[in-house]
């Protein structure tokens, strides 16, 4: 079983959890008119996956570092699969919200699990680009339910739709069952030589396991890491998995089809993005430099598309496909944690970073459907959206503020 098949089999767990994160772009206005939902309450429905994914992160991190991690996707994903048929069945709002949550809390280990066993598979010094890897397979999931989602949704049905996306998870669980090993067998013996080295303490207790995870909460560098990446990556959560498809309609007069295609760039663009900025940044030795880039190039953009009134497909494929690429400088908040934190407390750590990255779409997907609404009353729609939109270029000073106060952790 070779590293390389074990990082594609484990990324198709980051690939269907990452596309369920953000199909209410493409179901959201389906789900407005079924549950008579406003675009405050939408945006409240769509974030109990990052309130519950939240909660469960650091839990998931810890069980991760202490349990078998493809056991714990397994389980995981079948509660996914569980949670997209009952939503595709169910006729109740109150069902749609704790099939959300439940959907966000097994989606607490997409990610966490997927760095994990890459961790145990891959050297540190390959870890930017296995990070790049796994993100680029998440963004993958994420364009397929957009345009093509929407086209699937408009042949068959939204409810019919989710139904094949649970038959897609169930193929999905047989490859990671058949296909993914937790560790190859020489990786016990490094890592017990790595924990004598590092004076890691064995978790027996409670307190011990407290006391691994104050060393992961006391580590700035977690902290700055993923205040930076989250920052960063909400283009990908306000465009890309709720508000794009409306804005992109309302605002500049596209079909849904032609906005899903638009909001597909961002995922197209960070799917090529995750693998190029991690080959950059291991080829320079730096994490630091390259985010920092990043992110002034993401602030360029944003206010590109805030200004822009050119309503032309092709430009607009062309600046969110750039927004794309641009976001994806936050994969390098990744192997900044996996150099920066003992071996055996990096789940824990990389739950951190994941946390605030979902914590940014918690808060910012129902304040931009709150700014919207608010200014719905003095504004016509294009200017209400307009407003919200000034989110992102606030959030991106806010992350080049955060960056140049992490260390550089490559290590020649």
């Amino acid at each position: 079983m070779s590293r390389i098949s074990v990082l594609f089999f484990t990324s198709l767990f980051f690939f269907y959890g990452f596309g369920l994160n953000n199909m209410f772009n493409a179901l959201g206005t389906d789900l407005s008119l079924t549950y008579h939902l406003s675009p405050m309450g939408l945006g409240w429905v769509s974030s109990m996956y990052f309130w519950a994914n939240v909660l469960s992160l650091i839990p998931m991190g810890i069980l991760c570092d202490r349990m078998s991690p493809k056991k714990i996707i397994l389980m995981a994903l079948l509660v996914s699969i569980l949670t997209v048929v009952s939503i595709a069945l169910s006729h109740d709002l109150w069902i749609l919200i704790v099939s959300r949550l439940f959907m966000g809390m097994a989606g607490g280990c997409v990610f966490v699990g997927c760095m994990r066993i890459a961790v145990n598979w891959f050297p540190l010094s390959s870890m930017a680009r296995a990070a790049g890897f796994i993100v680029t397979m998440g963004m993958f999931g994420g364009f397929m339910v957009q345009s093509p989602f929407i086209i699937l949704i408009k042949g068959f049905g939204w409810r019919e739709a989710l139904l094949i996306a649970s038959g897609i998870g169930l193929v999905i669980f047989i490859l990671i069952l058949l296909g993914v090993k937790d560790q190859p067998k020489k990786y016990m013996n490094d890592l017990e030589k790595d924990l004598k080295i590092e004076g890691a303490v064995p978790v027996k207790s409670l307190g011990s396991l407290l006391g691994n995870l104050k060393l992961a909460l006391s580590n700035s560098q977690n902290w700055f890491a993923g205040l930076a990446g989250s920052l960063n990556n909400l283009p990908i959560f306000l465009l890309g998995a709720l508000w794009g498809v409306p804005y992109l309609s309302h605002v500049h007069g596209f079909t849904e089809t032609e906005a899903g295609l638009i909001s597909g760039m961002l995922y197209f663009g960070t799917m090529l993005g995750s693998p190029l900025i991690g080959m950059i940044s291991d080829k320079l030795e730096r994490r630091k430099m390259p985010m920092i880039f990043g992110i002034i190039c993401s602030i360029i953009l944003i206010e590109l598309c805030v200004h822009v009134s050119l309503n032309n497909l092709i430009l607009w494929c062309v600046l969110f496909f750039l927004l794309g690429v641009t976001a994806s400088a936050q994969v390098l908040a990744y192997p900044i944690v996996a150099e920066s934190n003992p071996k055996h407390i990096i789940s824990t750590a990389t739950a951190i970073i994941s946390m605030q990255m979902l914590l940014g779409g918690a808060i910012s997907e129902p304040l931009f459907g709150y700014v919207l609404t608010y200014f719905s009353d003095t504004r016509s729609l294009s200017g209400a959206y307009q407003a919200a939109l000034q989110i992102l270029p606030i959030a991106f000073v806010f992350a080049l503020g955060a960056a140049c106060l992490i260390k550089e952790s490559c290590k020649s």
